[in-house]
């Protein structure tokens, strides 16, 4: 905008402004013109021509005509402010989030573009923090109208948040008799909580067929036998994690009957002195497992490290056991073998 004038919109301006569509006046675009622009023309993207009554421009003498190189004003931030973003969150802050200005270009023509940095990777222009991070990041980014580059750093505080526990696996595998109970506990699971390291956790126990639920005990009907799958969701006490589902065999002891000795033999039986000999007779089928239950359903042994092969025996040390009667439970590749147990 060319004229006669000294001020405009309360800005010193002297002949020669640079106004935006908006009215803004360019504070940055200034020229001291001595006289009056009458014209101006465009000469090319970086240069104006102006034509007028005019002795000097900013000091220097020129008298009529004049050329005037045009300054592309770079994008730049004008106060520095902290983002708040929640922990696992991805973001792409705009030219708008981050107080950016720019003189000659409106925010939606400003473009953010992300830098790799510490802390975080970039991924399609997205900062990605790591994961389970809480704290500062200092993110590198360049902001860009197209003609001019700026770098920038953009404070982010990431807000821990809690991480709901996830059972990875079952330790060991499950077995009880019918007409029994088993209490599910904490140990029997793999958990993983990264920010609950203390292992304070407690089990939802669901529902399920051919047992019911008193508590953290599930308990199995005296005419069930087979296998029950039972669900259990993990609890840090302020968040749940997914539900984690696993089989438990259920053995019958109802008209339990001895095994024929040719197959197994186990000996002594009552055990007197402490240990019970397990004497694999089979040719072919290894004892790949061994559980030993009370007869209220609850594991007291179990042992899935040694095998006992075809045609050899292993020594088992019960005593740490009290008197009574005990149900000791062999497995092998296709069937199952259940023997009561008298300790003396």
């Amino acid at each position: 905008m060319g004229g006669y004038f000294v001020e405009l919109n309360g800005f010193q301006n002297s002949g020669l402004a640079k106004v935006k569509l908006n009215g803004g006046i360019d504070i940055h675009f200034h020229f001291d013109v001595q006289g009056g622009v009458e014209k101006i023309l465009k000469e090319d993207e970086e240069n104006i021509l102006i034509f007028g009554k005019f002795s000097e421009i900013n000091g220097n003498p020129s008298f009529s005509a004049a050329r005037i190189k045009i300054t592309n004003q770079a994008p730049q931030i004008t106060e520095e402010i902290e983002i708040l973003i929640d922990e696992d969150s991805v973001f792409n802050f705009t030219a708008s989030d981050l107080a950016i200005y720019d003189d000659d270009d409106s925010l939606s023509e400003i473009k953010v573009l992300y830098q790799l940095g510490e802390k975080y990777t970039v991924q399609n222009n997205k900062v990605v923090p790591e994961k389970n991070y809480s704290g500062s990041l200092n993110v590198n980014a360049r902001i860009t109208d197209e003609k001019d580059t700026v770098d920038i750093t953009i404070k982010i505080k990431v807000m821990a948040v809690n991480d709901a526990p996830s059972i990875l696996h079952l330790k060991n595998e499950l077995s009880i008799m019918n007409a029994t109970s088993l209490t599910l506990t904490t140990d029997l699971f793999e958990i993983d909580d990264p920010d609950n390291s203390s292992g304070d956790f407690s089990l939802v126990i669901r529902e399920g067929g051919n047992y019911w639920i008193e508590g953290n005990v599930i308990k199995v009907p005296d005419h069930f036998f087979g296998e029950i799958t039972v669900g259990v969701w993990p609890s840090d006490g302020i968040d749940q994690g997914e539900l984690f589902t696993f089989n438990v065999r259920v053995a019958t002891i109802t008209n339990l009957k001895e095994e024929n000795d040719e197959v197994v033999y186990i000996y002594p039986n009552p055990v007197s002195n402490g240990n019970l000999e397990i004497s694999n007779n089979m040719h072919e089928q290894i004892i790949q497992n061994l559980r030993l239950f009370d007869l209220s359903g609850n594991i007291l042994l179990s042992n899935s490290t040694n095998p006992i092969y075809p045609l050899t025996k292993s020594t088992v040390n019960l005593n740490h056991l009290n008197q009574g009667i005990y149900i000791l439970q062999l497995e092998t590749e296709g069937s199952m073998i259940i023997k009561k147990i008298l300790i003396n």
